[in-house]
């Protein structure tokens, strides 16, 4: 999931088991991780492994526009500026 491919490969797994209509929502957080160590450490978006190409590809991805998406990061101060970039990637607001 550390990068856009990863994501990509995961939906497509997602929607070939369960359906993407199935998914109700997503929480998001960077990794603090490698991928693969199976730890849920978390980070601030952008801070981690993860990166924020992969959350701006998220939240521009239109499959995600009326789904919730659950800020679950660390540092509260960052939360504004975050959501911000968020909703500045989306078509949707």
């Amino acid at each position: 999931l550390s990068t856009i491919e990863g994501f990509e490969a995961l939906i497509s797994r997602f929607e070939t088991l369960i359906g993407l209509n199935k998914l109700k929502g997503m929480h998001l957080n960077d990794a603090k991780s490698e991928p693969g160590s199976r730890l849920d450490r978390h980070a601030s978006l952008g801070a981690g492994t993860i990166g924020w190409q992969t959350f701006d590809h998220i939240a521009s991805d239109e499959r995600f526009a009326n789904m919730p998406l659950v800020l679950e990061t660390i540092d509260e101060s960052l939360w504004a500026a975050e959501v911000a970039r968020l909703r500045g990637r989306t078509s949707h607001g």
